[in-house]
């Protein structure tokens, strides 16, 4: 049996989990002997269930991980993991550390970017980009790096070897039962939906807005429902749309009540702006559109265009182009036949999009990296996946 720590700050609460580290918790702790190392206060009843070990720092923050990492490393090192895991943050310390000493396989789990920045003062970047350097430096120690964002952007600062990346896409637990039917909660309105958990200047609210008021003018029942925190400097991309009244602005939102809003919707818009950030991505909103049927409208940028086959399972637009996007959301309203079509084949999304294939992929190669190389073919259909988001 592989034996696999799992350093990480993260925590898996019912209403707040990062899917990729709670997808990979869910999941190995089927597979395989799983301790977690994890910060105070953090939880894992969501992901974990109670099957593996969690081990919680007592002192407070990534700092205090890395204090109690360190003294779990040495405690343990008469019996030591096979691999540990670390998330995309300085708590890959914990990795090297159990590398150099131990002779541990490093495993680096990168669902975003490592020490990204979004401050405005010059202390704070300046202490990012000697972070970026150290772990430059750092990660040429790692064995293996899980690598669900495109590699050709950021991640490239890093110089990480293409032979140490298992590239995967963004991936979802896919339903494949009949969905119910569904009765829309305003039947004669043409409602477009966009959704994130907190905006950004780049994620193109501005684009969604002017669109949306070119459209009004020509569609007497349209509506947009925006859901998602929008802090004080996207206030103004979004000001005038607070004006009308078929617009909705919802906070957060739960798992279960948001599947019902992308239900509710006619068509579900990513307005994204052709920024790195954004662009080197694969959202995982879009597969949650896509598995529900929905008819997406979405910017033409690098990650999104593996995503999505303009005309096919969805449309794309130019992006920051207002014209373009309304002219792609005022199609889906006028054609019937091509609304249908799109839905019917965004659900055909394939298992490359399935999170059970893609930690199967991924425990099957950390078998290889720790010389263990027994395949077991029937681990996508075993273990509960009720607990798990679709």
């Amino acid at each position: 049996m592989v034996n696999i720590v799992f350093f990480t700050s993260v925590s898996h609460t019912k209403n707040d989990k990062n899917l990729n580290s709670f997808q990979r918790v869910h999941f190995l702790r089927q597979w395989v002997n799983l301790a977690i190392v994890a910060g105070r206060g953090a939880s894992f009843q969501e992901s974990a269930g109670g099957k593996c070990r969690v081990y919680e720092a007592p002192l407070p923050g990534k700092i205090g991980l890395l204090i109690y990492g360190i003294y779990w490393l040495v405690r343990y090192h008469r019996d030591p993991p096979d691999a540990v895991i670390t998330e995309p943050s300085i708590v890959g310390i914990l990795g090297f550390f159990g590398k150099i000493v131990y002779s541990i396989k490093w495993v680096v789990d990168v669902w975003d970017i490592p020490f990204r920045c979004h401050s405005q003062y010059i202390t704070t970047h300046l202490r990012i980009i000697i972070t970026r350097r150290i772990f430059r430096m750092l990660y040429k120690y790692a064995d293996l790096f899980i690598t669900s964002i495109l590699p050709d952007f950021e991640l490239k600062y890093f110089q990480i070897p293409k032979t140490k990346m298992l590239l995967l896409d963004n991936a979802i637990v896919l339903n494949n039962s009949a969905s119910k039917p569904w009765e829309k909660k305003s039947p004669n309105s043409f409602n477009i939906f966009c959704m994130r958990s907190l905006y950004t200047k780049d994620m193109g609210l501005d684009v969604l807005s002017d669109a949306f008021i070119q459209l009004k003018n020509k569609i007497s029942n349209i509506s947009l429902t925006i859901v998602g925190e929008i802090p004080k400097e996207v206030e103004p991309q979004v000001k005038i749309l607070r004006n009308y009244q078929n617009v909705e602005f919802i906070g957060f939102v739960e798992f279960e009540k948001l599947n019902d809003l992308i239900k509710d919707a006619d068509v579900c818009v990513v307005p994204f702006k052709n920024v790195p950030d954004l662009a080197q991505t694969y959202p995982t909103k879009i597969l949650q559109y896509l598995s529900l049927g929905k008819p997406i409208v979405a910017a033409r940028i690098a990650g999104i265009r593996t995503m999505i086959t303009d005309g096919y399972n969805g449309l794309l637009f130019n992006p920051g182009d207002i014209g373009d996007l309304a002219n792609k959301i005022e199609l889906l309203y006028r054609d019937g036949n091509v609304r249908k079509e799109i839905s019917k084949n965004a659900k055909d999304l394939g298992q490359k999009y399935d999170g059970r294939v893609k930690n199967k992929i991924i425990f099957n190669r950390i078998q290889q990296l720790i010389g263990k190389n027994e395949r077991n073919e029937n681990l996508v259909n075993t273990g509960d996946h009720s607990t798990l988001p679709n």
